[in-house]
């Protein structure tokens, strides 16, 4: 016969028990929501155990499965294996099948996915999209057993889901500005939604901020959802203390279980005792155990008169039990309070070593106590990953706050706690050692994770043993977690954090991981950490939803946190960090969002605000930094400087700009020895070195960088160097060598499934094979081969088309991608006019290269992309001038020459205006550049096609020319002798000309110079040689 349990709240239960009953046979299916909820110690978990046991579980706590209805057991949210969305998972897999891998098979292959990517270095959207995937695949699956059986969730202790949001997700959740479900709330609801043919049982002390958002979920839910999963239902149950029938009923049950009791309580006994009480049964329990203690009644009646003051109650009843008891039932009741997250017979030891033995009897023995639970935690073995069961010890939750009032004083605690931090950092680097020095990278994503479980517990504990050392550890972890993609193991950790810092919350009194101890231990020594964790918060949500590509929800949330620069605008020494990281995260997504102007001064006031932290600054106080803080400090300027100079290269075309802003994130990133990012900035060093034509500095800088990513072993990040790499070979013409290099990045990215990544090796190998081809004298390729090479570039083009189109809806790329597509047709178009292709294939070819030069240059126009707008104007412009069609390529020039500022061209009897390099948009330069050479090739065809050799004509040809070097030597501040391609095109064009108009020629070249005021040494080496080439110069 199974236990029951009398003395609690039966008419909820039965009420519970029979709706459970109607709803497995009722046809509609559905879903019914219970919560349950009750002031501590009112008897919820043994109202859950009884409604287990009547479907058939040995004890309520066991998962069984009887007439139809599949019990979860009780998943209690306060447990390791139980507060983390995997965890869940798992559970409720063992618990509704008895064969996980048939019935959960397609939950596994696509959750294998999702390590494989996060364990190579995925990000962003690919990642975020598997992760719902895999939510997806597992209520799936579950459906599919829930065809059979009728489902019972049950889960206790639901006011730590409450404690577990933080103050960004509590403040903004509930007003809909943050969706998302890589919490346990968050994961927890959405299943709901999805579920069919379900009981959810949810007990918990009042949860005044969750309960409307669960039932607005629901709502939205029953709007939305498919009709064949049945509507679902929201009860909310108030569970009273006990009622004098179910009074009886305890004391009946306590009498039984404790015969010593019949000789002290008579009936006016437990009558005082029970109004004393206000019949809570956990100060009754209290009381009994008091009573059994001192073998009287009279100890506690004096505590039992403080009716109206229940937390004094508590704390005289508990003051009786300890006073009274043997010195090993206090200490085991000391220690069990300071462990909130469980006491385990190894930590015992660890505390005690010497009084172990008598102690760790006395431990099994509290097991039998009413106010103590014992739970069957995985044991954590270095010699092997397996999880033997272990019993660990846990009081009742109301009773930690009980006893922080009567036992432990805040110094005790702290020293307490930091044994209990070196005991888990032993066992920590215990496991460390067995895997060979490092946790494995799927660590922290998957249940079987020791090493994981610890770090979160031990989080606890160093808040306790110091609150600035524990929170900037908790910064620590949360920041490598993000790095390594280890999202269920960050979600943990702020999970931990939250439920720690209602302590620090002005209005976290009543909440149920308050500690009365640990507001004093705050109060003391980081009043700021609320404000910290308040700004912190916010940052790392916007942190997650940019890395996942959610940019649009990222800068709402950022926008919504006001509570940010309130906080900063207080005291802008303390939260200068926190302030300005938040603005990295915002303006990054503000820039994927095509915002650059936003982004962008969101960036430059950041470094206002960390105008303190010079490199000078951080010198001097780097001894007195803990090393955290140094690194935060380091990557926030460092990572504010790099992303600026990334903006103004990759959006705004400020090259020189760019390469000041990064050499400053350079020497930040190496004084905190930040190799990644140290990486990141050198490889965007190497690519604008490249398209400034300085050789030497691009290729140091990239392999410089990739050689680091090498040292770090992360096969993403090494294939991101390697498409840079590959770029800079193609730049300096080693096609070859490009090529492989970007083999091997798209062989990475495509066994990694990392669309981003085979979208960039896609653009860059086409790219490589139309440059190839347009050059095929110099590479040796025959036409068919140029055919070939072309088109494979558009082949690779599509793909990538459709990735940064769709997949990672990444627009400036797609800028980029549709303008490719122009230049390869624009080749083919080349191509197929020199060979025997026919009109109507010329002229296919020639209009889908129109086509997609057009869709490039309004994309760009609509996300104000004006560099790569009028790029893409001159590319078409190179089109029509190759179909001949003068008058239209004209036109863009044109258009292109009105745009561009007067200040950054080249005027008659006007002195070059002189721009600073932190100032100037450099590309117009290189822009212009291209602008006057096409202008000086048309006007030299049209005068060839006359067939006369008109002076005027080929000295205006000549003076485009010769503006378009000047305009190179001013963007890249190298000699246009390095422009191999644009000095064969002037020489091919001039020597055509007969030696009488070359020699005029060669004479008005110094006439130019001087109405230009060009300086002489960015023009006259090209020119002089060029002269010299046509066998007519130097002129005296």
């Amino acid at each position: 016969m199974k236990r029951t349990f009398p003395w609690i709240n039966r008419r909820a239960a039965d009420e519970i028990y029979k709706g459970i009953l109607a709803q497995k046979d009722d046809e509609k299916k559905g879903v019914t929501v219970y919560l349950v909820k009750a002031p501590a110690g009112a008897g919820k978990t043994f109202l859950a155990r009884d409604i287990g046991t009547r479907l058939g579980s040995a004890d309520g706590y066991e998962p069984s499965a009887k007439n139809g209805i599949m019990w979860s057991g009780i998943l209690d949210l306060y447990d390791p294996d139980t507060n983390n969305n995997r965890g869940i998972e798992s559970l409720l897999i063992q618990s509704f099948s008895q064969t996980p891998e048939a019935a959960f098979k397609e939950y596994y292959a696509e959750r294998k996915i999702y390590v494989k990517l996060a364990t190579g270095g995925t990000g962003g959207p690919p990642l975020e999209e598997q992760r719902l995937i895999v939510e997806r695949t597992f209520s799936s699956d579950i459906r599919k057993i829930a065809r059979e059986n009728h489902l019972v969730w049950a889960f206790d202790t639901v006011e730590r889901l409450q404690s577990a949001l933080d103050p960004t997700e509590a403040a903004l959740g509930q007003i809909g500005d943050l969706d998302d479900t890589s919490s346990v709330t968050g994961w927890l609801l959405n299943q709901i939604t999805r579920l069919s043919n379900a009981t959810i049982l949810l007990f918990g002390r009042p949860v005044e901020r969750l309960e409307p958002r669960i039932q607005a979920v629901i709502d939205e839910a029953n709007f939305n959802r498919d009709r064949s999963f049945g509507r679902i239902r929201f009860e909310s149950k108030d569970l009273s203390f006990l009622s004098e029938d179910e009074t009886s009923g305890f004391f009946a049950f306590r009498e039984a279980t404790y015969p010593n009791l019949k000789k002290i309580l008579t009936r006016e006994n437990k009558k005082v005792l029970a109004e004393g009480a206000k019949y809570n049964p956990l100060l009754m329990d209290i009381a009994l155990q008091a009573i059994l203690t001192t073998g009287k009644f009279s100890d506690v009646r004096k505590a039992l008169d403080k009716k109206d003051d229940m937390s004094e109650t508590g704390k005289m009843l508990l003051g009786v039990y300890m006073n009274h008891s043997r010195p090993e039932t206090r200490t085991i009741l000391q220690y069990l309070a300071l462990a909130r997250n469980g006491l385990t017979p190894d930590l015992l030891a660890a505390l005690e070593p010497s009084e172990y033995g008598p102690l760790e009897t006395e431990l099994r023995a509290f097991a039998s106590l009413p106010f103590v639970k014992t739970r069957k935690l995985p044991k954590r073995s270095p010699a092997s990953r397996k999880r033997d069961q272990n019993i660990t010890y846990f009081l009742h939750d109301a009773m930690y706050a009980i006893c922080d009032t009567v036992i432990w004083k805040p110094a005790q605690v702290r020293d307490n706690c930091k044994k209990i931090v070196g005991w888990y950092d032993g066992k920590i680097a215990a496991l460390l050692k067995a895997e060979g020095g490092q946790q494995s990278a799927d660590s922290g994503e998957r249940k079987d994770d020791p090493i994981s479980d610890l770090l979160v517990e031990s989080l606890f504990y160093r808040l306790r043993s110091s609150p600035k050392d524990g929170y900037l550890w908790y910064l620590e972890q949360a920041d490598q977690a993000f790095r390594k993609v280890k999202t269920g193991f960050e979600m943990r950790l702020r999970d931990a954090m939250a439920q720690f810092a209602v302590n620090a919350d002005p209005k976290g009194h009543e909440d149920s991981a308050s500690s009365v101890l640990d507001r004093e231990s705050i109060a003391a020594l980081m009043p700021d950490l609320w404000d910290q964790f308040r700004i912190d918060s916010a940052m790392m949500w916007v942190r997650r939803l940019s890395f996942r590509g959610r940019h649009e929800e990222a800068t709402r949330v950022a926008e919504k946190a006001v509570w940010a620069e309130q906080i900063y605008r207080r005291d802008k020494n303390l939260y200068r960090a926190s302030y300005a990281e938040l603005g990295i995260w915002q303006a990054q997504s503000l820039m994927y969002l095509g915002k650059i102007k936003e982004a962008s001064k969101i960036y430059e006031g950041n470094l206002d605000v960390l105008a303190y932290f010079s490199l000078k600054k951080l010198e001097a106080e780097r001894k007195r930094l803990k090393e955290y803080e140094l690194k935060r400090i380091c990557f926030v300027k460092g990572r504010t400087h790099n992303n600026l100079g990334y903006t103004y290269w990759m959006y705004l075309g400020k090259n020189k700009a760019a390469l000041i802003e990064l050499s400053e994130a350079l020497k930040y990133f190496e004084l905190a020895q930040l190799t990644d990012e140290e990486a990141t900035t050198l490889d965007n060093m190497g690519r604008i070195h490249a398209a400034l034509w300085h050789e030497p500095p691009a290729l140091l800088h990239v392999e410089k960088g990739l050689k680091k990513r090498q040292d770090d072993q992360s096969r993403y990040r090494v294939a991101m160097s390697q498409i840079s790499l590959a770029s800079i070979l193609h730049r300096f013409r080693y096609p070859y060598q490009a090529l492989e290099n970007v083999e091997k990045a798209y062989d990475t990215f495509t066994g990694m499934s990392v669309e981003r990544g085979k979208g960039l090796a896609l653009l860059t190998r086409a790219m490589i094979r139309r440059s190839m081809s347009e050059s095929k004298e110099d590479y040796g390729l025959s036409r068919e081969q140029s055919l070939e090479y072309i088109q494979s570039a558009i082949s690779d083009l599509d793909g990538a088309r459709r990735i940064f189109k769709d997949s990672v809806q990444e627009t400036i790329r797609y800028v980029y991608v549709l303008n490719e597509l122009g230049s390869c047709h624009r080749s083919l178009y080349l191509l197929q006019t020199q060979g025997n292709a026919s009109r109507k294939e010329t002229q296919i070819t020639f209009k889908n290269g129109v086509d997609r030069y057009t869709e490039a240059i309004a994309l760009a126009e609509k996300y104000d992309y004006f560099m790569e707008r009028l790029d893409s104007k001159q590319d078409l412009a190179v089109l029509y001038f190759r179909a001949r069609e003068h008058e239209k390529a004209m036109l863009e020039l044109n258009q292109i020459l009105a745009e561009t500022p007067d200040g950054y061209k080249f005027r008659p009897n006007i002195k070059p205006k002189s721009m600073p390099d932190a100032k100037v948009t450099d590309a117009y330069f290189k822009l212009l550049g291209q602008v006057e050479a096409l202008i000086g090739a048309i006007i030299f065809d049209r005068m060839m096609s006359a067939k006369t050799m008109d002076i005027k004509r080929a000295q205006e040809a000549l003076e485009h020319y010769l503006l378009s070097v000047a305009y190179y030597y001013r963007y890249s501040s190298i000699s246009a002798n390095t422009y191999i391609k644009a000095t064969e095109r002037i020489y091919n064009r001039f020597s055509r000309c007969d030696r009488e108009t070359t020699l005029k020629l060669a004479k008005y070249v110094d006439k130019l110079i001087q109405k230009y005021r060009i300086p002489p040494e960015w023009v006259k080496p090209l020119f002089d040689q060029l002269f010299v080439m046509l066998g007519v110069y130097p002129v005296k």
